[in-house]
């Protein structure tokens, strides 16, 4: 009996000094990494698959973890597609970061649709705390998105995680989808914009490059643009002065607008349309997985379509003759009209240079008797100049008439905005009028003027010429006697207001065949005379006399 309870006292204290025995707990996980399907290209860094968080209270460590690759129905992934599994442990920061966490193990010899073990023999070291480890994939320069695209899950089954003694109790986890996305943005159009105006090419105008698919929207800059979008023929998208104006993305990364920058279309940079553009490689244009972006367009679109440049001055296209004197065949204040076929610089037409500028044949000439010509006026375009006859009577208007050919002097003074010279000839139709054979007076204006004859006024001593219904002063001194020769009918006016004729009574004047002034001959009346409006009692003859 005694040695019975010696026997079980020493049990008890066998039992008693024996250590406890280790455990290694999971805290956390494993937990999926890939929550959505994603892509990854071939050759890629590690892509974290999971996470999991152990402790431990007997220095265990971890020697392995387990993982399956399944690939999808349609996907030919075999283990040569994968570079490695990997494990890494976490660098106290709690995110996966190959380039900071510490490379624990690796596994290249992968099993699709099988386990595959990876061993850990460095960093496995399980803190009493805890310590996180990350699995992660690497792809091969093999693995494609060439259909059928490479595509798997990967899943840790139960209990995949194996310490040095003691391993955990653990659930499965599987991933998402993960399928490869080996090809990078493809640039597919590159198409000019007339955004400045209608001039080719000129600053403001925009290139816009389109690509396939969304992009890391890199910086371009003056710095980088024809070293990243390279084009052909030594073109630039730089002007003169080494510039572009902007580049910006949509917020997609799919569209780069560039806007072309210059102080004018001589300064804008030399790219054009035609030219191809070509993504360097490798690019700094990538997708969201890293895949550099390629290509090669042609530019097309438009600029702006460049005036065609204007080599052909104005050319005379009609002389036309109009009788706005009156009836008289060719009388003072008859006009003569020019049309160009385009605006003009307007330039003077004088007396001193219409018979050089705007030649005349037959000898003729746009000058009356006296050297003089009425006026010269331009249209506000400048295409029609209008030339009103001068003179003192029918026998000294100029010598000009109809069916004379006007010939547009070579060089010319009249040119268009462009500073080409004015050429052409034209012969003159229209009218001056029919002579008078029955003694028709002139037709009175609505102011009591008649186109054609001349007017004085009391205490004036210039003679005014009725046309258009205006009074227009002679050129030269006005004088009753010219080259010998006496005038008559020149109708006295009391006074001059504008073009405005007040009434006069008994105060009309003319010249007499001998040459005096007799105010008593009033109420007569030749063949040209007459009341006009009840204004001016007026006798005319508009003849002269040796």
């Amino acid at each position: 009996m005694k040695k019975i309870a010696i026997f079980l006292g020493l049990s008890v204290l066998s039992l008693a000094i024996q250590p406890a025995l280790a455990a290694v707990n999971l805290l956390s996980g494993p937990t999926s990494l890939v929550t959505s399907p994603t892509s990854a290209p071939a050759s890629s860094t590690p892509t974290g698959l999971f996470s999991f968080t152990l402790s431990q209270d007997g220095g265990e460590t971890l020697s392995s973890v387990n993982v399956t690759l399944n690939k999808t129905a349609s996907s030919t992934l075999s283990g040569a597609d994968i570079s490695s599994l990997t494990i890494y442990k976490d660098n106290g920061d709690g995110i996966f970061d190959p380039s900071t966490d510490l490379l624990a193990g690796t596994q290249t010899s992968v099993t699709i649709d099988g386990v595959t073990s990876i061993p850990l023999t460095i960093n496995n070291t399980i803190a009493t705390s805890s310590s996180k480890f990350f699995l992660a994939v690497k792809t091969n320069s093999s693995w494609s998105d060439t259909t059928p695209i490479d595509a798997f899950l990967a899943s840790m089954p139960i209990n995949a995680i194996i310490t040095s003694t003691s391993s955990p109790t653990s659930t499965a986890a599987t991933t998402s989808l993960i399928s490869a996305d080996t090809t990078g943005p493809a640039l597919t159009g590159v198409v000019a914009h007339d955004t400045a105006g209608t001039d080719a090419k000129q600053p403001g105008d925009t290139i816009v490059f389109t690509f396939n698919e969304a992009t890391n929207k890199p910086a371009i800059t003056n710095a980088n643009v024809n070293a990243v979008l390279v084009l052909n023929n030594s073109h630039s998208f730089l002007d003169t002065l080494g510039n572009i104006g902007s580049a910006t993305w949509n917020p997609a990364g799919t569209v780069l607008t560039l806007t072309l920058s210059g102080t004018s279309t001589t300064t804008v940079a030399s790219v054009n349309l035609g030219d191809t553009v070509t993504v360097v490689t490798p690019s700094n244009i990538k997708d969201s997985v890293g895949n550099g972006a390629t290509g090669a367009v042609v530019i097309t679109g438009t600029f702006g379509t460049a005036p065609t440049p204007d080599t052909t001055g104005p050319s005379l296209s009609s002389v036309v003759a109009y009788d706005t004197a009156g009836t008289d065949a060719k009388q003072p204040g008859d006009t003569i009209v020019f049309t160009f076929n385009e605006a003009t610089n307007k330039p003077a037409i004088t007396s001193a240079n219409i018979n050089t500028v705007l030649g005349l044949n037959n000898s003729h000439s746009f000058l009356d008797t006296l050297g003089n010509i009425g006026a010269t006026t331009w249209n506000a375009s400048g295409t029609q100049l209008t030339l009103t006859l001068s003179g003192v009577s029918i026998a000294t208007v100029a010598s000009v008439a109809l069916g004379d050919s006007v010939t547009v002097a070579t060089p010319s003074i009249i040119t268009d905005a462009a500073s080409n010279k004015a050429t052409g000839s034209a012969v003159i139709t229209g009218t001056f009028g029919t002579s008078p054979s029955g003694g028709t007076p002139p037709t009175p204006c609505s102011n009591g003027l008649k186109n054609g004859l001349l007017y004085m006024a009391f205490g004036d001593t210039n003679v005014y010429l009725a046309a258009a219904c205006e009074l227009k002063v002679f050129n030269g001194q006005a004088i009753w006697h010219a080259k010998g020769k006496k005038f008559k009918g020149i109708i006295q006016l009391n006074s001059l207001n504008g073009l405005t004729i007040p009434s006069i009574n008994n105060h009309n004047k003319h010249e007499d065949e001998d040459g005096d002034h007799d105010d008593n001959d009033d109420d007569k009346k030749n063949s040209r005379g007459g009341s006009v409006s009840g204004k001016i009692k007026i006798k005319v003859q508009h003849h002269e006399d040796d």
